[in-house]
């Protein structure tokens, strides 16, 4: 190259230069392999900047998800507490498949596939309790629909 330019790097320098082709589409792989995974591309890109632990950033986003699982977690023991409290007045609690804790149809939307299946848990007849209030409610049914009459 020195030779080409008489040793004077000032004129390639100022000379015009070719595009790098390697560097043409740098932006739209960088962005794809971003999308394709954004924890893994921001601790690759950060971990260098304090050699060989991972910036704040990739610090952040990881307890930030923590986070917001433990969130999501203690909202739903709030919902399973009263539910259970409802229940246990002997109100039949309403809502969707997953929150029917009284007396409905415990049957679910589909069945579990393999990724799922393996984390359901198997209950037995003999851990469930009645509420007690149930043989009031047949009763109590029974009366209605016999006093109006009304056949099954």
């Amino acid at each position: 190259m020195g030779k080409q330019y008489d040793w004077e790097l000032e004129k390639f320098r100022l000379g015009k230069k070719s595009i790098d082709k390697g560097n043409k589409k740098r932006g739209f792989k960088n962005f794809f392999r971003f999308v394709k995974n954004p924890i893994a591309y921001i601790g690759w890109k950060t971990h260098r900047w304090l050699f060989p632990m991972p910036k704040l950033l990739t610090y952040g986003a990881v307890i930030y998800a923590a986070a917001v699982i433990y969130y999501w977690k203690q909202i739903s023991n709030e919902y399973k507490e009263l539910d259970e409290v409802l229940v246990n007045y002997g109100k039949n609690v309403e809502g969707t498949s997953g929150r029917m804790k009284g007396y409905h149809n415990k049957k679910p939307f589909h069945n579990p596939n393999m990724i799922e299946g393996p984390m359901r848990t198997h209950f037995f007849p003999e851990l469930v309790t009645l509420n007690p209030t149930w043989k009031q409610n047949i009763r109590k049914e029974l009366q209605l629909t016999n006093h109006y009459n009304v056949n099954f």
